[in-house]
């Protein structure tokens, strides 16, 4: 189920606007979060998932990356607060979603 975060400092499409905008969903399991390229697909390699600053980072263990559905990879241990995880896919997948 989709929860998304509704306010104003964190609407879901500032990561694509680039800076350091980020986007977070509601406490809960089973929440995520979707990029679309527009144009139509891309090749992906990997993935990278920056942590929130504060705190958290153990929320984001067990978190799957999927590309049209493929399973890309999974967020495996703590990146620590304000790091990132790369999620590098099994194959190089093709898709417009992530």
């Amino acid at each position: 189920m989709n929860r998304p975060y509704s306010t104003g400092n964190f609407h879901a499409n500032f990561p694509l606007m680039g800076g350091s905008k980020t986007a977070i969903t509601k406490r809960g399991v089973g929440n995520w979060w979707k990029a679309t390229f527009v144009g139509g697909d891309s090749i992906i390699e990997s993935v990278r998932v920056k942590n929130r600053h504060d705190c958290c980072g153990e929320r984001l263990v067990g978190t799957r990356v999927t590309v049209d559905g493929q399973e890309c990879g999974m967020i495996t241990s703590n990146p620590g607060n304000g790091k990132y995880f790369d999620v590098k896919c099994k194959e190089p997948l093709m898709g417009k979603e992530i």
